[in-house]
């Protein structure tokens, strides 16, 4: 029998694996189904239809399936929820928002639940919006916010206070720097830093994903011709079919471009370019008396 704790609430309409663990003061309401080896450490508020896969943990204060943070729809509204794979850890008050849509059962279309893979390691205070799609292997660090209708790449790294704005594609292997935000897609492996901007590609996680070095070579000359300042789309998207011919990363970078509706980020052409012209920015204010320094006078 699954193990539950006394102060737990869990609804009749609940299906538990016989190893789920429910913690102190967990609430569980509507059809909610953990699988084998789930586990809510405590005061963890799920709200059904939610699905847990096996193995993966709830940390207190966390919830999922709670309605869309959306003022335009009918927050008791039946809808498809939130699914969530296996293996995967949400840390503390975590929130993790159902789909904003009505599903076939109140007569309309149906709809696809808010959706988490496998493996995935949300750490304390991330949020993922409604109708969200995370796939596996993703990593949001302490803070990092994803709004509604985001759709996050396999492997992807969104590190500390990081913003992605709504109905944004971020391609496998994204790594945001802390603080940064998009509201860009942003292709594979691309490396983003401030805002909106890339300042190169993720070499580490291009070689941690087994990435031939000769593909390396080719993505990053993709890079540099294809994402600097000045090109066009239809320019960026005939440089990437030239070289996607000789590498099948650079294929799936000009797939991702050809298929998007939304604008790309913007390319500078290296991480030490990016920090080359924000000092010669600063600087130059700093030079010319228009920052102020903490010797200054009000």
């Amino acid at each position: 029998m699954p193990k539950i704790h006394p102060s737990a609430i869990v609804d009749p309409a609940c299906e538990l694996a016989d190893d789920a663990e429910i913690g102190p003061l967990c609430v569980l309401e509507g059809p909610v189904t953990l699988g084998p080896g789930a586990k809510l450490v405590a005061q963890v508020h799920l709200r059904g239809p939610v699905t847990v896969g096996a193995g993966s943990v709830f940390y207190p204060f966390a919830s999922a399936g709670l309605p869309a943070q959306h003022t335009a729809i009918d927050h008791d509204a039946p809808g498809p929820g939130v699914v969530i794979g296996e293996n995967s850890t949400f840390r503390e008050s975590v929130t993790i928002n159902a789909s904003m849509y009505v599903d076939a059962a109140a007569g309309n279309d149906p709809a696809s639940p808010t959706t988490i893979g496998n493996d995935c390691y949300f750490m304390a205070c991330s949020h993922v919006g409604h109708d969200c799609v995370i796939d596996d292997g993703v990593v949001m660090a302490n803070s990092a916010v994803i709004g509604g209708h985001a759709h996050v790449g396999r492997g992807c790294f969104i590190s500390g206070n990081c913003s992605v704005h709504q109905r944004i594609r971020l391609g496998r292997g994204v790594i945001m720097q802390g603080g940064s935000a998009t509201s860009t897609d942003v292709p594979p492996f691309g490396l983003i830093v401030d805002v909106n901007t890339m300042a190169g590609l993720n070499l580490v996680g291009m070689r941690r994903s087994g990435i031939p070095r000769e593909d390396i070579t080719v993505a990053r000359e993709a890079y540099r011709r294809a994402f600097k300042s000045g090109v066009s789309r239809p320019e960026t998207q005939a440089i990437l079919d030239e070289l996607a011919e000789n590498s099948p990363i650079v294929g799936e970078i000009a797939e991702f471009v050809r298929t998007g509706k939304s604008p790309l980020a913007a390319g500078d052409g290296s991480l030490r370019s990016h920090h080359i012209g924000w000092l010669n920015k600063h600087l130059g204010a700093w030079s010319e008396g228009r920052v102020e320094t903490a010797d200054s006078e009000d």
